[in-house]
């Protein structure tokens, strides 16, 4: 906009010099050279209007090609909202599965076409980075082989939501409760996956992955979740 400014103040000085030029070359009785003085000078003035009007042409362009970039490069804030056991004091019983909820929700935005995914199990072994990888990798497979959830448009305080039921075997129950020494033979993962797009048809996708803090005994009561980076 600036620049369009000064080229239409020059185009205006350049209006005066041409006229100034021209009088005193009629005062004098040189026609010709007020002629050529003149034509030569309109253009230069038509060509100063053309660039002022080619700048605000690409200055417009310019401005409509950052909004598309922003626009696929913003997205909706989709995060893990909700995790941990409902209710959050549970007995670890072989007859009853244990019960983990899960949920992605949109804090700022529009997701289009959002998709979930859940899984819980148990693995045997404490919680490395190996059997962290291990339990990634087999929660990638399970998801692979399902049918893909149907994407639905989500706006801001509403998301996806599952129950995750999980069963455990007597002797599952004692390898996943910690030892006196602190050593645990067996972790409960809990994970999930969302992709959505944003208004401009942009992909975007997280992953969670998260590991239960091990009981000290039979009762859970509200234990602690914890990233399988950590």
């Amino acid at each position: 906009m600036f620049d369009m400014i000064l080229l239409s103040v020059a185009g205006v000085f350049q209006l005066f010099v041409i006229w100034y030029t021209v009088d005193i070359a009629v005062r004098e009785n040189r026609v010709r050279n007020a002629i050529v003085i003149g034509l030569v000078g309109l253009a230069a003035v038509g060509l100063t209007g053309w660039a002022a009007y080619d700048a605000y042409v690409s200055q417009d362009r310019l401005n409509a090609e950052i909004a598309s970039i922003k626009k696929q490069l913003s997205g909706a804030q989709v995060a893990l909202v909700r995790m941990g056991l409902t209710p959050p004091i549970q007995q670890l019983d072989s007859n009853k599965p244990i019960e983990i909820e899960m949920m992605f929700g949109v804090d700022e935005g529009t997701a289009k076409s959002m998709q979930c995914w859940f899984g819980a199990f148990t693995l045997p072994g404490d919680a490395n980075s190996e059997q962290n990888r291990i339990a990634v990798s087999k929660f990638r497979k399970a998801i692979a082989n399902e049918d893909p959830p149907a994407g639905e448009d989500r706006i801001t305080g509403s998301g996806c939501r599952r129950q995750l039921l999980v069963k455990v075997h007597e002797s599952e129950i004692t390898e996943m409760i910690e030892a006196k020494d602190g050593s645990v033979k067996r972790i409960l993962y809990a994970m999930g996956r969302v992709q959505w797009k944003n208004e401009g048809g942009a992909d975007f996708h997280t992953e969670v992955c998260k590991w239960m803090e091990p009981p000290k005994g039979t009762i859970m009561n509200s234990p602690g979740w914890h990233d399988c980076s950590d």
